[in-house]
């Protein structure tokens, strides 16, 4: 075949077949289509793959006649299905990230799955990629998304990484769609439960020796009345050639998630370190509902987030930072302060840097 099927905004990966289905409407609801707020380009909320300009159905389909040639590989046997229910499994478009583009797919049983269809020349070679699928694929925790398969297709463009999906909607959705206003605010307590949520499913990957490397509030998913996290997107990057690593991390700095060791490493790999910087950041936003991507305006001329916030702690006014909806009152203000404390330390030069175990402890001894 030619080049890919332009479709909804989005390029699909050559090879794939485009074919419409009937929208759902519940799923609409389920991946709203606007966040209404005035975001910078490098903000969340403007790469999240919750925000596309359309749902309508496609295909995922190799479409060739050797279609089937390729090997469906799956890390343990609570899921089975063939390639070719792959193959014709109805999958919408949930968005595009420096990986390669993300679907939603039902299988025949009803089954849905997350499916991440690799950008070429971003991959390592099957070997290499087999055992680290292996490694990554062997993480079990309550708030990690498990990875289920992986899909390693005759031709270049056909390497599919399976996950489950989940139903629910990112910390960036929470903290940036205003308009139209699709969830409350959440309260402090909220916000302290995600922070503790995410500090120790980070705990878990780095004890087992795996940095997330890609941590940003678009891969932390809430999932129900509790807001019960769900980190997705982990550890992709050892599946990566050194060229899609840097692809990565040069997309977190856009972003505003990057560690500055990163930033001036020739060759940077994602790192323990790397990751409390970005859950650093990301506990800047839980308490600024500002995001890392805005430049703030003030009296010292504009600022990035980490600066803005270093700043007015600098000068005694760090509650100044706080995002109004939960800083009324007295009741929480310790608890906010001491939060905001944590923040600041996973941001300090790497050397200085607390691990995340130093960090899960600091923000379990926060009480509300």
């Amino acid at each position: 075949m030619g080049s890919g099927t332009e479709i909804f905004g989005t390029v699909l990966p050559e090879g794939v077949a485009a074919s419409a289905a009937s929208t759902n409407p519940s799923e609409q609801d389920n991946l709203p289509t606007t966040s209404g707020r005035k975001s910078s380009p490098g903000s969340p909320i403007a790469s999240s793959p919750r925000f596309i300009d359309t749902l309508e159905p496609v295909t995922l389909d190799v479409y060739s006649p050797d279609r089937l040639a390729g090997e469906l590989f799956f890390v343990d046997t609570s899921l089975a299905f063939t390639a070719e229910e792959l193959s014709r499994a109805p999958a919408e478009v949930l968005g595009r990230s420096s990986h390669g583009t993300l679907y939603k797919a039902t299988l025949d049983n009803g089954h849905m799955l997350t499916v991440k269809w690799l950008r070429v020349g971003l991959v390592k070679l099957k070997k290499e990629f087999a055992k680290e699928v292996k490694k990554i694929g062997s993480v079990r925790h309550q708030s990690i998304v498990p990875l289920r398969a992986y899909y390693w297709g005759p031709r270049e463009q056909e390497r599919l990484i399976l996950a489950d999906y989940v139903v629910g909607d990112s910390l960036a959705l929470h903290l940036y769609e205003t308009t139209p206003r699709r969830y409350s605010p959440l309260s402090f307590s909220q916000r302290l439960k995600v922070a503790s949520d995410v500090a120790q499913a980070l705990m878990f990957l780095h004890d087992r020796g795996l940095p997330h490397g890609n941590l940003k509030p678009t891969n932390v998913l809430l999932v129900g009345t509790d807001y019960n996290v769900k980190l997705t997107d982990y550890g992709l990057h050892r599946l990566m050639t050194p060229a899609g690593i840097a692809e990565q991390i040069l997309n977190l700095g856009a972003l505003g998630y990057r560690a500055p060791e990163l930033a001036s490493s020739a060759k940077p790999v994602p790192s323990f370190k790397a990751d409390v910087y970005a859950f650093g950041v990301i506990l800047m936003e839980l308490l600024t509902r500002r995001s890392a991507g805005d430049i703030i305006s003030g009296q010292s001329g504009a600022v990035d987030l980490t600066d803005w916030v270093r700043l007015c702690d600098r000068e005694g006014r760090g509650m100044d930072c706080i995002d109004r909806d939960i800083a009324g009152g007295e009741e929480h203000s310790k608890a906010m302060d001491d939060l905001l404390a944590v923040s600041l330390r996973c941001i300090l030069p790497v050397n200085e840097r607390p691990n995340i175990k130093q960090v899960c402890e600091d923000i379990c001894s926060i009480s509300v």
